[in-house]
């Protein structure tokens, strides 16, 4: 770990390198690794101290000693002067022929042309015919009974099934429970003909 004190000009430092830190004038701080060698490389701002706090000197570059200008006479008469090689010129060659051109491809055929309109069409006899009406569904075999007998009918049936086939019809009105007996004559026909016929029996 090295030791640099601000011996900064400007005085009071942000160091952003140690976190934003705010360095007094004379403060020192300890620094490691690549921090050394930017801060050792600012004389004029950080000086560097020995672990004891004592300012260690900076080394001064030697003075480059350069060779004394020699002031040479040059006898004109010494000097050999290089001839340059001759240019051989090389006249252009003439182009080679162009390829001759590829032949044109045959045209496309024509399409067909678009077959004339019959000019008298013949009509179409379900054009305006009307649609059958549908045919309308058969009344309900429980029409004809009340709500009271409806619901009894509904109770007889569910009396000996698990809860899971008892019949729930939608709601409490007459179409509801007729609607509810329909549905459960398709899932259980022969339910539904034993109990229409005991009604008729009544009847």
């Amino acid at each position: 770990m090295s030791k640099f004190k601000n011996v900064s000009p400007l005085g009071e430092l942000v160091v952003p390198a140690l976190g934003e830190a705010i360095v007094q004038p004379g403060a020192i701080v300890d620094v490691t690794g690549p921090l050394a060698d930017q801060f050792g490389g600012q004389p004029g701002v950080w000086q560097a101290l020995d672990e004891d706090g004592v300012p260690i000197p900076v080394a001064t570059p030697e003075p480059v000693v350069t060779a004394p200008e020699v002031n040479a006479v040059i006898d004109p008469s010494r000097i050999v002067y290089a001839t340059p090689d001759p240019v051989v010129v090389t006249p252009p060659s003439a182009p080679a022929p162009a390829p001759d051109p590829a032949p044109a491809p045959d045209p496309a055929p024509d399409p067909d042309p678009d077959p004339e309109p019959d000019p008298d069409p013949e009509p179409d006899p379900d054009a305006d015919a009307e649609p059958e009406p549908e045919p309308e569904p058969e009344p309900s075999i429980y029409a004809g009974l009340t709500v009271a007998e409806l619901t009894a009918e509904i109770a007889a049936r569910n009396a000996d099934r698990d809860e899971e086939d008892q019949i729930v019809p939608a709601g409490t009105r007459k179409a509801d429970l007729v609607a509810a007996l329909d549905a459960d004559d398709i899932a259980h026909p022969s339910e539904s003909t034993d109990s229409t016929d005991t009604e008729e029996g009544d009847q």
